[in-house]
C-alpha cells in the first residue's frame, strides 16, 4: 500500500505483475508494480529496479542496503 496526495489519480493494477500508475495534478507519474507478498519477491524487485536505474541513469547514488519494507 502506497499513501498518495490528495488530488493525485490512482489507476490500480489489475493483478500481480501489473503496473499502479500514480499521477500528480501537474503531470508527474509514477508507477509500481505489484509483486508476491514475500521476502524473496521484495529482494528480486528491489535489485531489478537498481539494476535499471544504474542501466539507464547517470549520478545516480543509491544505499547499498536500502530500506523497502512490505506493508501488507
Amino acid at each position: 500500500m502506497a499513501d498518495v496526495p490528495d488530488g493525485w489519480t490512482v489507476t490500480a493494477a489489475k493483478e500481480e505483475g501489473d503496473w499502479t500508475d500514480l499521477q500528480s495534478p501537474g503531470g508527474t507519474t509514477m508507477q509500481l508494480r505489484t509483486i508476491e507478498n514475500d521476502q524473496e519477491s521484495m529482494d528480486a524487485s528491489t535489485a531489478d529496479t537498481i539494476e535499471y536505474i544504474n542501466k539507464n541513469y547517470t549520478d545516480v547514488k543509491i544505499k547499498a542496503d536500502p530500506d523497502c519494507a512490505m506493508n501488507g
